[in-house]
């Protein structure tokens, strides 16, 4: 059983695609794979508090997976790939909201032209070309595919000073949030670096189109910047 949390995976489906940290977390459970706690782990919240802030955590989707795999070998028992075979029931309480099936060739030391055979096997079988969807992006539905919290819009050809300011800020914010993670891991200097230039870049922001804001938004004095992580 694979259970999905709301916020933490709805925001990972949406943002995971810029995040230039992902490669670097091996010791984490990434979007999607299988987490026994009924909690995630707390190093895995860490990484998307920014995203959560102080929002509470519930389940949003669940994940049953009938696995089947498939050993291909060669000559003296050597591995050559493996071809997975997943039934995945999206789960509503008891019910069965959804089913999709899911075929995956590992290849271990076969080659692209055994990758091509298998490959035509199948689809003689029956199977159908697939994307690289994930698992939980198909099991959140429309939820994964909206834009993230805080997205750039595209400006029109003639925008208005507002549609300008608020694109500024909304870069300089998601530039923020694309590098907290690799801030937060501590291992890479150039995230530091990247969120050191968004917090100035926001923070010239807003102290020049301070006349431009309403309300919160307006600083009346200038901005702290956060303390540096410690390297």
């Amino acid at each position: 059983m694979i259970i999905f949390f709301s916020m933490a995976h709805v925001l990972c489906a949406r943002a995971q695609a810029n995040w230039p940290w992902s490669p670097i977390l091996p010791e984490l459970p990434r979007c999607g794979e299988d987490i026994t706690a009924r909690t995630p782990p707390p190093e895995a919240l860490r990484l998307v508090r920014a995203y959560l802030r102080r929002s509470k955590l519930q389940p949003v989707a669940r994940l049953s997976t009938l696995r089947h795999r498939v050993q291909l070998t060669g000559v003296g028992g050597k591995p050559l790939a493996e071809v997975v075979d997943d039934e995945v029931s999206v789960l509503e309480g008891r019910r069965v909201a959804a089913r999709f099936r899911e075929i995956e060739i590992e290849l271990a030391e076969g080659d692209a032209a055994l990758l091509k055979a298998i490959e035509k096997r199948l689809l003689a079988a029956g199977a159908e070309p697939g994307d690289s969807t994930p698992k939980h992006v198909r099991a959140l539905g429309p939820k994964a595919s909206e834009p993230p919290e805080v997205a750039p819009a595209p400006l029109p050809k003639k925008p208005t000073a507002g549609q300008l300011v608020a694109r500024a800020i909304a870069s300089a914010v998601a530039e923020l949030f694309i590098n907290d993670p690799g801030v937060r891991l501590g291992s890479d200097p150039e995230a530091v670096h990247q969120a050191r230039v968004g917090v100035r870049t926001l923070r010239s922001h807003l102290r020049t189109f301070a006349r431009l804001l309403e309300g919160e938004a307006a600083p009346s004095e200038r901005p702290a910047a956060p303390p540096a992580p410690a390297r």
